[in-house]
């Protein structure tokens, strides 16, 4: 689920059931060539955050940069589902 502003019910409804519920959401800022990426990643129900970054990536090595964040993303989720 991608939204601006999350509805806090709406994920709730549409997680229900799940083992666990993630938002990943983030901000994109051009700065000289670069982007800025800042993300967080928190529980749907709680709200705890699990994980948050900036990272500095070269414009034109944004979409190979998704591998990245993917994997940074799954790390910080992994202990909270081995519980």
């Amino acid at each position: 689920v991608a939204l601006d502003t999350p509805d806090e019910a709406r994920l709730e409804r549409m997680c229900a059931g799940a083992v666990g519920a993630y938002l990943l959401s983030g901000r994109l800022r051009r700065i000289d060539g670069q982007v800025l990426v800042s993300l967080r990643l928190g529980q749907v129900g709680d709200g705890v955050i699990l994980w948050s970054e900036q990272l500095r990536i070269e414009a034109a090595d944004l979409f190979g940069a998704i591998e990245e964040v993917v994997e940074r993303a799954a790390g910080a989720v992994m202990p909270s589902i081995d519980r």
